[in-house]
């Protein structure tokens, strides 16, 4: 028992000193280094309560920064504390000097000292001769513009540019001069992988000629000046995937565009590509050569489509168009390849089918699109899916055994080759005053013999009655000021009467005509005293007699 009693007190003994130890042993707190953005290997520590600590000590890093000390919550700068709590050191800092250097053609041209974080507004590059500074790039490959100004980074900034003078392009392209212009007709060595374009050469303008890189599948990236002119089917078929540009350009869509006109496709464009709505014209050869598009829909805004704009697509190509307030769209120069033969049947958005019509609406209004009823004494309807038509599209009756068609008062228009090839058509009435007629509307129509046409109409366009070889006869209105090309090609008629508001008559608008036996006799036309047209212009096929009156 005494040895029980004794063990029992010794334990006591020791927790007491125990207690009495931990007692006496300092507190401990926490100091945390709030490093603003820069680094150091420790962001805390633990310190015994009353302990000096010697700030000077710990020196955190930040790369483009000056450390100048710790400061407390008051900001007031400490170097040596005692610590008797949990406190918080912040880091300071001053942006420290960088070089921003300025390389052209690969050369250094301008080192210029700008704080960390300091934005910069980029100098101007200076230069003597003829030439164009193409900017700056923050990229040495120079395909990332900068803005009106850049930051300046830690350790340096560097920004690239391209000064391209006239013996630069002297030796890159063939040129061939034209007026005040200098026309680029190709490269001189093909496999060019990149190209400057600059807007002036000496005193010339540029212009890049419609086959200037045609089919050139190795020229990847293109530097075009802001003022350069480009013509339809410069990069047809071309490989390029990149235009670096300014002024007038613009990359949108996987395309180059020029103000609201579209001037071709990248190469790397592919699929089902919609052109963008606010396209109001397309250049010539625009798609040409992409392969790997599966289709095109053209918007509802297109005023003009240039020729062969899908020449050497994909043979599966489907195009695809949106039902356009106008004249329509234009497939005898749109839609064939190189070779000039039709390459894509278009087809429409369409809304719906009444009665054989199928229409389209748009703006609240109906145009007809395709023709399936077994009609053939048409009159168009006023009013399809409870819309006022308002058009006849692209080929909606095209070859089509429709023997008459009335076009009434509050159509707008009859588009390009809406009538066209229709072998059995033989009546055409028109009874509004102001419809328009599209190119080639009724071309090929061989047994069309009467034609109405709007009482007030202004322009009949390129080839719209081209081939119809039993039109003997047409009274114009006295409304008309112009008559396109080839509008009467290959007709019967043997008698006209120009109206004295005729001011313009288009090439070979009437060669080849009459037929049968009397086509070895001259065609009579009457034009207004003093009236003065190229007549060997407008009928190069066959002979005429004019008389003025």
């Amino acid at each position: 028992m005494r040895k029980q009693a004794l063990f029992i007190t010794v334990i006591l003994i020791v927790i007491a000193c125990a207690v009495l130890l931990f007692a006496c042993k300092p507190a401990e707190y926490t100091v945390t280094f709030d490093l603003q953005g820069g680094t150091m290997e420790s962001e805390s520590l633990t310190a015994e309560e009353g302990k000096a600590l010697d700030l000077s000590a710990y020196v955190p890093t930040r790369e483009g920064y000056i450390f100048i000390g710790w400061y407390d919550e008051n900001e007031n700068r400490v170097t040596l504390t005692v610590i008797n709590s949990n406190v918080t050191f912040y880091a300071r800092w001053q942006a420290a000097d960088n070089a921003v250097t300025y390389y052209v053609n690969g050369e250094e041209y301008f080192v210029q000292s700008a704080l960390t974080g300091e934005s910069v507004d980029p100098i101007e590059y200076e230069f003597d001769g003829s030439g164009e500074f193409f900017g700056w790039f923050s990229d040495r490959a120079m395909t990332q513009r900068i803005g009106a100004s850049v930051t300046a980074a830690p350790g340096g900034t560097a920004l690239y540019g391209a000064f391209i003078g006239d013996e630069y392009v002297s030796a890159t392209f063939n040129l061939h001069f034209f007026g005040s212009e200098v026309i680029i007709s190709n490269a001189k060595d093909a496999s060019l992988t990149t190209v400057y374009i600059p807007s002036t050469y000496g005193n010339y303008t540029v212009r890049v000629g419609e086959e200037a890189f045609r089919n050139i599948s190795l020229l990847k990236t293109v530097y075009l000046g802001g003022n350069v002119a480009v013509q339809g089917g410069a990069f047809a078929g071309s490989g390029v995937e990149s235009v670096i540009c300014s002024g007038n350009y613009r990359i949108n869509n996987g395309a180059l565009y020029s103000g609201n006109a579209l001037v071709f496709v990248l190469a790397s464009t592919a699929g089902d590509y919609v052109v963008s709505e606010f396209t109001t014209d397309i250049y010539a050869f625009a798609f040409a050569g992409n392969k790997a598009l599966t289709s095109v829909t053209l918007p509802a805004n297109l005023q003009s489509a240039g020729s062969r704009i899908f020449a050497d697509c994909a043979d599966n190509l489907q195009v695809i168009l949106h039902v356009k307030a106008g004249a329509g769209y234009d497939p005898y120069w749109n839609f064939k390849g190189y070779s000039g033969t039709e390459q894509y049947q278009p087809s429409f958005i369409t809304d719906g089918e009444e009665n054989g019509y199928v229409y389209a609406i748009r703006g609240g209004n109906a145009y007809i699109v395709d023709y399936q009823g077994g009609e053939t004494d048409v009159v168009l309807p006023a009013a399809l899916g409870g819309h006022p038509v308002k058009g006849v599209e692209v080929r909606a009756f095209i070859g089509t055994n429709i023997i008459s068609v009335t076009v009434p008062d509050g159509i707008d228009y009859v588009a390009s080759e809406a009538f066209a090839y229709c072998e059995n058509l033989l009546t055409v009435v028109f009874e509004g005053a102001n419809t328009t007629i599209g190119d080639w509307a009724f071309s090929g129509c061989e047994q069309l013999a009467e034609v109405t046409l709007p009482s007030s109409l202004k322009t009949l366009s390129a080839g719209a009655f081209a081939e119809c070889i039993n039109l003997k006869s047409i009274s114009l209105p006295q409304t008309l000021t112009a008559i396109g090309m080839d509008a009467f090609n290959g007709t019967g008629i043997k008698e006209i009467t120009i109206p004295a508001s005729v001011t313009e008559i288009g090439v070979r608008a009437f060669d080849s005509t009459g037929s049968g036996e009397e086509a070895a006799l001259p065609i009579v036309i009457t034009v207004r005293e003093g009236a003065a047209f190229d007549w060997d212009e407008i009928i190069t096929i066959g002979r005429y007699e004019i008389i003025y009156a």
